[in-house]
């Protein structure tokens, strides 16, 4: 028998990714009839009405030493929960077995529907990474109420089961470990082999993200320039943040590279190693394509970035903020032809094997098919 699933979608950065991976693949999935709330498509006036009286911005983080005092992210996750809740509504919920939250903002408008219905929420956190921001108690309390009432979680990692179960100890929803599906077709198997053949003598080193001072990119300009990386190789930075002043010798800025577009691609293919030293990241999708891509990646031993790049077998990792170690990972890269090569093989096998969108998507459906039949 089908499972009938509405798949509610923040809509934004990674979680567009994810639905794109499943407008692709749940027609090939025979178990799934499955349709979509994406947020972020189709607002009507009432929506941004919606959204700029919720999600208005009251206090300059930071003035006077004090952050949050307006309890921005809260408020503008609550709008991801009303404004889900509104689209449900004109889904008609009740033609559906199991309702998919992706992530738990958008269930915080859907409580009372998650008590009649069966509800997946997936997470790449349980909101360590948000709750430093989170200085009000009902803001803490809001994250739980959404994992008590989800009849299953799906979470990206087991960093992310390990900090739910310490948060909130009373919360006994059974949890599956799945990393995030990669849409592998966009990436070419090829492309090792085209690097191994061409051989630079100056290596591309590659960074992509959006959020420069998060993702560590301050971090990493600082490290290429002392030491002087640039007599070496070339680094490509894909970012539309707004960097001041001119960029460090050797550094090439791109700007407005749309996921999945040929440009995209091309950035992938051209280079020869990827480095990204995040200060905080839940779980990094980008080291993900980065594996499929076959490229080494260099990471910090930060929260799930361990679990997706294993330290010396498929890339280098870092302590968070230590440009002398960072600078010491790219140069390893830069001299050696062939740890390039065997990392960024081993990458891509393990992105096969770890985050196959077919197998993705056979679990999905064997997890929906048990909470429609418990």
């Amino acid at each position: 028998m089908v499972t009938r699933v509405l798949f509610v979608n923040g809509g934004i950065l990674g979680l567009a990714s994810f639905h794109q991976f499943l407008v692709e693949y749940l027609p090939k999935q025979s178990t799934i009839d499955g349709e979509h709330v994406l947020l972020t498509q189709n607002l009507t006036l009432a929506d941004r009405i919606i959204r700029r009286a919720l999600c208005q911005r009251l206090w300059v983080d930071g003035t006077l030493g004090l952050t949050n005092i307006d309890a921005a992210r809260l408020r503008a996750e609550l709008h991801a929960g009303v404004l889900a809740r509104r689209r449900i509504e004109t889904m008609n919920p009740n033609r559906f077995d199991v309702l998919h939250f992706h992530r738990q903002a958008t269930a915080f408008g859907s409580l009372d529907l998650m008590r009649r219905m069966p509800s997946l929420v997936s997470i790449d956190c349980t909101q360590d990474c948000v709750i430093q921001g989170a200085t009000t108690k009902i803001e803490r309390m809001s994250y739980g109420l959404v994992f008590r009432r989800a009849a299953a979680i799906i979470a990206t990692s087991q960093w992310a089961v390990e900090t739910m179960r310490r948060r909130y100890p009373d919360c006994h929803s059974p949890v599956h470990v799945m990393p995030d599906p990669v849409l592998l077709d966009y990436f070419d198997r090829g492309w090792i082999e085209t690097r191994r053949a061409r051989s630079r003598t100056r290596p591309r080193l590659l960074f992509m993200g959006g959020d420069f001072p998060r993702k560590g990119g301050f971090d990493l300009l600082a490290a290429w320039e002392a030491g002087r990386l640039h007599e070496r190789a070339d680094l490509e930075v894909v970012t539309n943040w707004d960097l001041p002043g001119q960029p460090p010798p050797g550094v090439v800025i791109t700007r407005s590279v749309q996921p999945q577009s040929p440009e995209w691609q091309e950035r992938w293919k051209e280079a020869d190693a990827f480095v990204m030293p995040t200060r905080n990241e839940a779980f990094g999708l980008v080291y993900q394509e980065a594996a499929a891509a076959g490229l080494p990646a260099i990471g910090t031993r930060h929260n799930a970035v361990p679990e997706i790049i294993l330290d010396g077998d498929t890339g280098l990792l870092v302590p968070v903020g230590d440009r002398d170690a960072l600078v010491a990972a790219m140069g390893a890269l830069i001299d050696s032809p062939a740890l390039r090569d065997r990392l960024g093989t081993r990458a891509r096998a393990e992105i096969e094997k770890v985050a196959c969108p077919r197998a993705y998507m056979e679990r999905l459906g064997t997890i929906s098919e048990e909470l429609r039949i418990r």
